[in-house]
């Protein structure tokens, strides 16, 4: 709503804009009214202005007011323009402004009638006060009538009001009791200057996956919900925190690609159309990637969106990098596995060389063994069986990146990866479990300093990250996030690590030395994870007496025979990757639950509180 009061104070000035419909109003910040307001009396006093007067940033930063169309829009994506208005008139009892014309019609007769005098002069005593009008203002389709400078009441002139009216009046009840809407000039708060959000210090650029044809603008409804539910937890658990703030920026990159040319929708069948025109719309992103026709398409529209935002962002905040502020980034289903291929650099061309390189080195060495007979033709068979091992560690730890560069001209401080299939794609890259404390082979620390996997458990798109980092931790269970109504909040690096007991049960049910009925399955033991000391928890878990769990141990370990364990291989995780949100009732006993938790992350509070914690780790306030 755009508020207006002629000589008025500015402090009962409000700006609000329309949502949702015409006459859905929402008031602005005090500190976004004060502006609008100051930048509107400059507008009026200069004959010519620019945009430094007419353009006012509000909401935060993301959105901006044209003063010269009374319009507000979104400075970072594509939307709709929303109108504001200046109003000076309103409904005492909702607080909703007359239209711009009305209020300024009877803000003139307002002033023309009682500016300069008393409002003592005007008082009115007794039966009176309700039945005598001393001004009137009469508009198309209602009426306001003043009976004192502060007793003003609007009334519809329909047939239904005028009947209602008439009445009441004949039963004895005041036309102003019965059916006016009693009027107030000014909003019904006083604008503060200080009613604003705290500086924006952390950055999240989030990445939409596929689907985003099918439903163009999406991402931006996303990561709106995605703010809101941070906003709403912020309020609860980070109500002390008054100089930081993070924002959401959604990167709609596919809504600008055109891809094929519209030939797929040429070769499309008629039949079940709508079916096809879905898939076409949402899976065949997947394909898209897939071919090195439109990969690099999609990676170059991925690039220059993020850099479009981030360079626009830094020139409307150029006190961001001054003061320390971070860039994180966030990604949802396949927009987690093309902004990995960005960090990364990684080129599918550069991984078939190395692969022809190695079956070049295959074939050379079966013609070695043919016709070797010599000692010395043997030493030459070790040497390229070294040789060969040696291309083998890397292809397996995934060094099969050639970037030129950062393809950003910022460093992540986190990756957020939503509902994601990253896991898969690693592992038909031929990425394999190394070993090291710090999975450097999946995304290296020089690139970004922490990742997180976080997914729903009944999310049939997104897979594990934890088993390529390290063989051992695919008998581990990721941790749970926490609810954002929890009382208890246990910091994720004290967390409990807990195995799965899956192999346990079928050694204890399935051993043929057993007789009988089988026993019921043993609890796996919950063991602390650590970060200091780097303590070795499979050594505490081997060497505990437990014989249930050496047995599951050793029944995972050899689904991963074929991978080396060096002697000085570490056991455990510097940190963890995986977090798998808690699902509901109806989702853990039903498919159905399958069906929505791909999209449940944007609206999470729980989704939400992990990112803020992570975000601000040293602002958290855990509860034990």
């Amino acid at each position: 709503m755009f508020i207006l009061v002629i000589s008025i104070r500015p402090k009962s000035d409000g700006f609000s804009d329309s949502r949702r419909s015409k006459t859905k109003w929402v008031a602005m910040l005090g500190y976004d009214s004060l502006q609008v307001e100051f930048h509107y009396r400059r507008m009026l006093q200069t004959e010519n202005p620019d945009d430094d007067i007419t353009k006012v940033t509000v909401r935060g930063g993301l959105y901006e007011v044209d003063l010269t169309e009374n319009v507000c829009y979104p400075i970072y994506w594509k939307s709709s323009k929303v109108k504001i208005l200046r109003g000076n008139w309103f409904v005492t009892a909702t607080s909703e402004p007359l239209e711009e014309s009305r209020s300024s019609q009877i803000e003139d007769d307002h002033f023309a009638m009682f500016e300069g005098k008393n409002v003592e002069d005007f008082q009115i005593s007794g039966e009176k006060k309700s039945s005598v009008a001393i001004l009137r203002t009469q508009f198309s389709t209602c009426h306001v009538e003043w009976y004192a400078p502060n007793e003003v009441f609007l009334y519809y002139d329909s047939t239904t009001s005028k009947f209602a009216r008439t009445l009441a009046t004949g039963l004895g009840f005041s036309k102003v009791s019965y059916s006016g809407f009693r009027l107030q000039r000014g909003y019904s708060e006083d604008a503060n200057i200080y009613d604003r959000p705290p500086p924006i210090t952390h950055l999240v650029l989030v990445v939409h996956g596929m689907g985003q044809k099918l439903a163009s603008g999406s991402i931006i409804k996303c990561c709106a919900k995605l703010r809101k539910a941070s906003h709403k937890v912020r309020k609860i658990h980070f109500s002390h925190m008054d100089t930081q703030r993070v924002e959401f920026l959604p990167v709609a990159w596919r809504s600008e690609l055109v891809l094929d040319g519209g030939i797929v929708d040429t070769i499309t069948p008629k039949k079940v159309a709508n079916l096809r025109q879905l898939l076409n719309s949402s899976a065949l992103d997947i394909l898209y990637y897939s071919s090195p026709l439109f990969r690099n398409e999609v990676l170059d529209g991925v690039r220059n969106e993020l850099n479009r935002l981030y360079k626009l962002f830094i020139s409307r905040n150029p006190g961001f990098k001054p003061s320390g502020g971070t860039v994180s980034l966030a990604a949802h289903s396949l927009g987690s596995v093309v902004l990995y291929d960005l960090i990364t650099g990684w080129e599918p061309e550069f991984m078939h060389e190395i692969y022809l390189g190695q079956k070049s080195c295959e074939l050379d060495m079966s013609m070695v063994r043919r016709c070797s007979r010599d000692t010395d033709f043997k030493d030459l068979l070790e040497a390229r069986e070294t040789v060969r091992k040696l291309e083998r560690q890397i292809l397996a730890g995934n060094k099969l990146v050639k970037s030129d560069g950062r393809p950003f001209p910022f460093k992540p401080d986190n990756f957020f990866l939503l509902g994601s299939p990253l896991g898969v794609f690693l592992a038909l890259r031929g990425v394999r479990p190394q070993g090291a404390s710090y999975p450097d082979h999946i995304l290296p620390r020089q690139l970004c300093v922490r990742f997180y996997n976080i997914y729903h458990p009944a999310d049939p798109v997104a897979y594990r990250l934890e088993p390529l980092a390290m063989a051992q931790y695919a008998s581990i269970k990721p941790l749970q996030i926490h609810r954002s109504d929890t009382l208890t909040m246990i910091p994720y690096d004290d967390m409990m690590t807990v195995a799965y007991n899956t192999d346990v049960e079928q050694e204890l049910t399935e051993s043929p030395d057993e007789e009988g009925p089988s026993r019921p399955p043993i609890a796996s033991p919950a063991i602390p994870s650590t970060t200091a000391g780097k303590r070795k928890i499979w050594q505490r878990m081997l060497g505990s007496g437990n014989k249930n769990i050496a047995v599951g141990f050793n029944a995972m370990a050899s689904t991963h025979a074929n991978v080396p364990t060096p002697a000085n291989e570490s056991t455990e995780l510097e940190f963890r990757l995986d977090y798998e949100m808690k699902e509901t009732r109806i989702q853990s006993i039903s498919y159905l639950g399958a069906l929505t938790a791909h999209f449940t992350y944007w609206d999470s509070s729980d989704v939400a509180l992990f990112m803020m914690q992570s975000l601000f780790p040293d602002e958290v306030k855990w509860r034990q």
